[in-house]
């Protein structure tokens, strides 16, 4: 086991640096960067349900139905806490910033 983990362990390191060292020279726009790292949280998704639906249908003693329903209900319940707990936002608004908001509009003048 020691090896095989040094190994694998070296190549994700690897391939984590090229990935940033690509992602940098390509300079994505912070629109194509979003719909990068979507398409790759999609993927890992899709894959890591690939990957154990298998195994949950053989533990439900061939009940794909159940399988199927159980993974659509896990997906369901991310996405609502995903959207209820949504903290990211763009840029900063310093509320205590040292300019009025009285501004004379054209008319006014």
């Amino acid at each position: 086991m020691g090896t095989t983990f040094l190994v694998y362990a070296v190549l994700t390191f690897l391939s984590s640096v090229l990935g940033g060292i690509i992602i940098n020279k390509l300079k994505f726009s912070h629109t194509g960067l979003q719909l990068l790292l979507s398409f790759v949280g999609g993927l890992m998704l899709a894959v890591a349900i690939l990957h154990l639906f298998p195994h949950s249908v053989s533990e439900l003693h061939g009940d794909t139905e159940q399988a199927t329903g159980a993974v659509l209900v896990g997906i369901f319940i991310t996405f609502l806490l995903l959207h209820t707990f949504h903290v990211h936002r763009h840029g900063s608004h310093d509320d205590a910033h040292a300019h009025d908001h009285n501004c004379q509009h054209p008319e006014d003048m």
